[in-house]
């Protein structure tokens, strides 16, 4: 499982992305190295890949496809996640559909969820897979709660 320090946006956004190429290249497996399972959901990797791949059961499966030759990502979704008020403040991904929102606290910040849309057989889907953070004093990691449509 891989750590943060509160607040190192960069470094969860970049995890993100690391997970979704994993997804893509169908190694699931290494993938769950970089997050902790949620205690309710229990997915495993192989639970998680054909949650993915049968999610619309009216179409074809899905196959997570690689972030950088995604195509039809709606030219205001990176911008519809940005958000900042008096308690949380949310951090977009410089090119990709990935978000994590810190709640405020005080002069720093605690650890809110994180989320990445998925590139399915090559679009930009509106299928997410959700992050919480838990942790420990300055350091978090990120706990897989689900795969919905957000």
């Amino acid at each position: 499982m891989k750590t943060f320090q509160l607040g190192d946006s960069q470094s969860v956004l970049k995890t993100l992305e690391e997970i979704v190429e994993l997804f893509a290249e169908n190694n699931y497996e290494k993938a769950f190295h970089l997050f902790k399972e949620h205690q309710y959901f229990k997915y495993t990797p192989e639970k998680l890949k054909e949650t993915i791949e049968t999610y619309f059961d009216d179409e074809p499966r899905k196959k997570v496809t690689s972030a950088y030759s995604a195509i039809n990502l709606h030219p205001n979704k990176r911008r519809s996640l940005e958000f900042e008020d008096d308690d949380f403040v949310s951090v977009v991904h410089s090119k990709f559909p990935y978000c994590i929102c810190w709640c405020k606290k005080g002069d720093g910040y605690e650890a809110n969820y994180a989320h990445a849309d998925l590139p399915l057989n090559g679009s930009w889907s509106d299928l997410t897979v959700k992050f919480e953070f838990d942790g420990s004093g300055n350091v978090c990691w990120l706990v897989l709660e689900d795969v919905e449509v957000m």
